[in-house]
């Protein structure tokens, strides 16, 4: 955007367009209005479009998907609140194994600790 400020696009008839007030129009048209605050204001005026195409993009890349057979259909909230239990069931196993692994290391340490005080 900042590079489409510098090519010289006169930006207040876009202004106009889109039903911009007279006091926006003659601020972004002044002569000491750098670049930046044009490229600014280009951008807030392509941010709509770009969510736009991205909402549609990612609509028809997931419909696509699905005809293909790469993804799956989302499930029925029912399925879904089971797939989250689950979810959590596996995560807090998975907790409990590594809690289990860290004590059992915590336990060599303190044998091997042990040792070399008697060593010394």
């Amino acid at each position: 955007m900042f590079s489409v400020s510098f090519s010289g696009i006169d930006v207040e008839p876009a202004l106009r367009w889109i039903g911009a007030g007279q006091t926006i129009i003659s601020f972004y048209t002044m002569p000491g209005v750098g670049h930046v605050a044009v490229a600014y204001l280009l951008y807030k005026l392509a941010t709509p479009a770009r969510y736009m195409v991205t909402i549609g993009g990612t609509h028809m890349a997931v419909k696509m998907l699905r005809n293909l057979g790469y993804m799956q259909p989302i499930p029925k909230s029912e399925s879904l609140r089971s797939l989250v239990k689950d979810g959590k069931t596996k995560v807090k196993a998975k907790y409990e194994e590594y809690q289990d692994r860290m004590d059992d290391m915590r336990d060599e340490l303190k044998e091997i600790a042990s040792k070399e005080r008697k060593l010394k």
